[in-house]
């Protein structure tokens, strides 16, 4: 997965995110931030979790073409 044009400081925070191992501590992490900070973690965890749904969606392989073409339609 690479997420591309991030910032040095969205770089390190993006780091931080990778190296929680629980939600437990990232929430507590985050918790800790400034709300500028703060939202920016939020919004880079939602860039991962589409990234990552985009790379399912990619990998389909014209199995579900009605789902694909939904999905598609949301970009």
């Amino acid at each position: 997965m690479q997420i591309e044009d991030l910032t040095n400081q969205q770089a390190k925070l993006l780091d931080k995110i990778w190296c929680t191992k629980k939600e437990s501590d990232l929430t507590a992490w985050v918790a800790t931030l400034p709300h500028q900070q703060r939202d920016e973690v939020i919004i880079l965890v939602e860039l991962v979790i589409l990234e990552h749904i985009e790379s399912h969606v990619n990998n389909m392989d014209g199995k579900y073409p009605e789902v694909f073409n939904m999905i598609m339609k949301c970009k």
